[in-house]
């Protein structure tokens, strides 16, 4: 590799061999990673159709309510308002439905300041239904975008750049969160995009790929996620890492030959961090699952290796129906066109 500046440029020829090509300079320099590297995270601020019609919900009838209160008999006024046409409060133009969502929201907001939401309210009319399934879609797709965002930030200040039409495929290991990289013969440009994905922005793209799973996904199962999970979880309260310790009578047990359930349960009961409600379901639930790991083997669930695809700016999905890829989004405006008219979400 010729070194030129502190830029890694790689740039694919013609027999399709990546070549890492930059200008003079210090080598340690140029390998250098920022020590200010934007974050990747899992899940990012978002801002759904229901969180907006939510604090639309919420301004509106906090509002009324106090307009409400103004009245000699608050609750007479409200059922004037909606079921007396000779009032001069008497609201025009709504349904049956509508009069009782709208009164019954204002007396729950009279009686205690805060009120549940339904979407056959009268004052999302002309908003359209909500759907569940579309609605996560959206902030799935968001979340990559914000993903995708977030890595090409770790690209610039680091002085990166993958050509275009490179595709790439990340694979994390969830032991270490260590990242492979796949798609390039040219082993510099492997090398500092491993490095790029240090542990912490690793275990974020990780998180990423399982919250962006559908339910056909070939890499993510709920054995391999219980099983990792409950790996984590030992690790985090004992310290020991279940796959250093022996199995001895169907238990997961340390060199001195201590149950390391015993261990879990009596740090779980004197953490003064986990709420007492909690302690209880932890223990039992993961008693439960360490009992099955140990006597089916710790080798009995495969890993939870998940890999996602990198090409031109965009990560893809790997082994599923649903891709949140730039590009590839196509299919939830179907999804939502699809629906009928009713409104479905909760």
């Amino acid at each position: 590799m010729i070194i030129n500046s502190n830029t890694h440029t790689f740039i694919q020829n013609s027999n399709n061999k990546i070549n890492s090509l930059s200008k003079e300079s210090n080598k340690n320099e140029e390998n250098k990673i920022s020590d200010e590297e934007p974050v990747i995270q899992a899940r990012n601020e978002y801002e759904s159709e229901s969180d907006k019609r939510r604090a639309l919900h919420t301004a509106y009838y906090s509002k009324v309510n106090e307009e409400n209160k103004k009245f000699a008999n608050p609750y007479a006024h409200i059922s004037d308002k909606y079921y007396l046409p000779s009032s001069p409060y008497y609201i025009e133009g709504l349904t049956r439905q509508e009069r009782r969502i709208a009164s019954g929201t204002e007396i729950e907001y009279l009686n205690l300041g805060a009120s549940g939401i339904n979407y056959g309210d009268p004052i999302f009319r002309g908003m359209g239904p909500l759907y569940g399934d579309v609605e996560v879609a959206k902030e799935k797709a968001y979340n990559r975008q914000a993903v995708n965002e977030q890595f090409q930030q770790l690209l610039d200040s680091n002085n990166i750049i993958i050509p275009q039409n490179t595709k790439l495929r990340f694979t994390i290991d969830p032991n270490d969160y260590k990242v492979s990289v796949r798609g390039t013969e040219d082993l510099e440009m492997k090398k500092v995009l491993e490095e790029l994905l240090d542990k912490e922005n690793a275990k974020g793209l990780f998180y990423h790929i399982i919250s962006s799973r559908s339910d056909d996904s070939m890499q993510y199962s709920h054995e391999k996620f219980s099983r990792f999970n409950l790996i984590r979880e030992m690790q985090d309260i004992t310290g020991y890492n279940l796959r250093d310790l022996d199995i001895v009578d169907g238990k997961f047990v340390t060199n001195e030959g201590t149950d390391i359930f015993e261990i879990y349960s009596k740090n779980v009961r004197d953490s003064d961090s986990i709420p007492e409600f909690s302690k209880k379901y932890m223990i039992s639930s993961y008693g439960k699952d360490l009992y099955e790991l140990a006597q089916n083997g710790f080798n009995s669930v495969p890993d939870l290796i998940l890999s996602i695809d990198y090409e031109n700016n965009s990560f893809y999905d790997v082994g599923q129906s649903e891709n949140f890829g730039t590009g590839q989004t196509q299919w939830i405006e179907q999804l939502k066109a699809s629906k009928t008219d009713e409104f479905i979400y909760v």
